[in-house]
Order: C-alpha cells, then sequence, then structure tokens
C-alpha cells in the first residue's frame, strides 16, 4: 500500500511538472480596459534571441485629474522592451518625469489571449485661466483588460487614430483639460 502511494504521488508531480506554460505568440494582441478603452500590444521576436517580447504598446486611458474634477482622454503609441519570461511581462515606462504608464501582462496557455491590468500618470495644462498657469497631474485607476491575438500575425498593425488622433513626440506636448473651459 505504501508503495502505491510513492508512485501517485510521483505520476501527480509528474503531471504537475508536465502541464504546459503560457505560450505566447507574435503578434499583435487587441482589446480593451473594463472601461472600455483600446488596449494592443505587439509581441515580436528580439533580434539576436529570437526570445519574444512586447515590442510596443497603444494605451488610451481615462484619468482623473488631481485637485480637480477634470478628465483627459489620453491615447499613445509607444516602446516598450519588455521581456516575455514564463508567459508574462510587465513594464514601467517613462516618456520624462512626468508620464509613468505601468502594466502587467500575462498570456493564456494557448497564447490566443492575454489578461492584466495598467495604470497611468499623465500631466495637463490646467485651463481654469487662459493662458494657463499650472499643470494638473491626472491619473488613471487601475484597469484590467483583456486583449485577444488579431489572425494575421505579426505583420498586422492596428491603427486606432480614428478615434483620437496620437501626437508625435508626446512628451514634448501636454494634453488639454477640455472639460474647465466650460466651467
Amino acid at each position: 500500500m505504501n508503495r502505491h502511494c510513492h508512485f501517485a504521488i510521483g505520476g501527480l508531480l509528474c503531471m504537475a511538472l508536465s502541464t504546459p506554460a503560457a505560450a505566447q505568440v507574435a503578434g499583435n494582441y487587441i482589446g480593451h480596459t473594463l472601461d472600455g478603452e483600446y488596449v494592443q500590444f505587439n509581441v515580436s521576436p528580439q533580434s539576436g534571441t529570437n526570445a519574444l517580447w512586447v515590442h510596443d504598446a497603444t494605451i488610451y486611458i481615462q484619468a482623473q485629474c488631481e485637485k480637480s474634477r477634470s478628465t483627459v482622454s489620453w491615447g499613445e503609441n509607444y516602446g516598450v522592451g519588455a521581456t516575455i519570461v514564463n508567459g508574462k511581462a510587465n513594464a514601467n515606462t517613462s516618456f520624462s518625469p512626468y508620464f509613468n504608464i505601468k502594466f502587467d501582462l500575462k498570456f493564456s496557455a494557448d497564447g490566443q489571449t492575454a489578461s492584466g491590468s495598467i495604470r497611468s500618470i499623465i500631466p495637463a495644462l490646467d485651463l481654469k485661466h487662459i493662458p494657463a498657469t499650472r499643470a494638473l497631474f491626472c491619473v488613471s485607476a487601475r484597469q484590467s483588460f483583456m486583449v485577444t491575438l488579431l489572425k494575421g500575425g505579426a505583420t498586422t498593425r492596428i491603427s486606432h487614430q480614428a478615434q483620437m488622433p496620437v501626437p508625435p513626440l508626446p512628451w514634448l506636448m501636454l494634453p488639454l483639460v477640455l472639460s474647465d473651459l466650460a466651467a
């Protein structure tokens, strides 16, 4: 009986060790945050190693501005360079001391979907007085998201600029808080 117990435990251990890890796939993963904002991650092989990484991301957010009732909408495509390890990737990216985007990403076992969360901090001009004399820091709530691998692989690029144009060189430009103009 003792021998059967060891055999059963050994079999369970072998099954646990042979469970497949997350098998992310190169390509574009697109989806939305819990509050409906667009997210996209481009997974591709790193040159030289062929290890997969999150090459770039496109993220749209709604962020509540501190010391204000204002909310700013912001969209950004940026280079990430987060290596995928054990089916997971995370990044804490700052464009300057003022812009910060942090996300974590976990791929499903078949690599067709991924989920995670995202949080951002961005500055915005306070337009209560024109010309603006101060900036606000706007913080998005931590949002869960789900993305799905787009059929067509890594060569398919998605542009979400129809909803909101993404300005070039965002670290040189501040988003405007337009809701303060009506007040």
